[in-house]
């Protein structure tokens, strides 16, 4: 059961809980393979996208600390790709990343996102907890969070307890007073839970709650969110 009257900070997960993930990945490599067809050619002769894809998941499954840090991953598999091709490493991986992560971070923020957490905002410290590499600079929401923590900066991403502690820690909060928004049952939901946080999920497409037990707190917009929160204050 949540309890709101405790919440003094809130923490959110971002891909497909601020904006929908998918079509954003796929557009961002859709634009770096285009760019290496016109620049590193011999790399798209030998590797369709997919194909592209299939290396950086068998580089994971070699290497798990990489399912960790998804930049470096995908730096990991363009080294491999350039080197087989015969071209510069460093510099080509530096250029191709930064069309890979500009394009990554082109997102579009669901309707209820912007006006929320800068109302949000006002009453408490909001916090960024992500898996993924989006970029809240550049997006241009940085300036709405007091913390921001990705699974880069820590040894596991969620659901390990690490990045949840490490929030209420920055925060200087216990982690009963953190309330957590996040879209996947297990990593952000129960994750939360088992680190004493509170959570709500965050269900955008209409899920259905994956595990025998009890379903959470259960929103499809931040504006479900803003009037539960405001009610509480109201009532208190």
């Amino acid at each position: 059961m949540t309890d709101f009257s405790a919440i003094r900070a809130i923490s959110f997960d971002l891909d497909d809980t601020l904006w929908e993930c998918q079509p954003v990945i796929q557009r961002a490599e859709a634009t770096l393979y285009a760019w290496l067809q016109h620049h590193a050619g011999r790399i798209t002769a030998r590797y369709s996208s997919e194909q592209m894809r299939e290396v950086r998941i068998k580089l994971a499954q070699q290497q798990p600390h990489l399912q960790h840090d998804l930049s470096e991953l995908r730096r990991v598999s363009l080294r491999q790709h350039a080197d087989e091709a015969g071209y510069s490493q460093e510099q080509l991986v530096r250029e191709a990343f930064e069309v890979f992560i500009a394009a990554r971070n082109e997102v579009t923020l669901f309707e209820d996102v912007l006006p929320v957490l800068v109302a949000l905002g006002q009453s408490y410290p909001l916090v960024a907890l992500t898996n993924g590499n989006a970029n809240l600079k550049r997006i241009g929401i940085d300036h709405l969070f007091q913390v921001s923590i990705c699974a880069e900066e820590v040894t596991l991403g969620k659901p390990d307890a690490e990045m949840f502690v490490l929030a209420c820690e920055r925060l200087q909060m216990a982690p009963s007073e953190v309330l957590h928004v996040g879209d996947d049952p297990l990593r952000d939901v129960w994750a939360a839970q088992q680190a004493g946080l509170q959570a709500v999920w965050m269900n955008r497409f209409l899920a259905t709650w994956p595990t025998v037990e009890s379903q959470p707190l259960t929103i499809k917009t931040l504006f479900e969110l803003e009037k539960q929160l405001s009610t509480v204050a109201l009532l208190g």
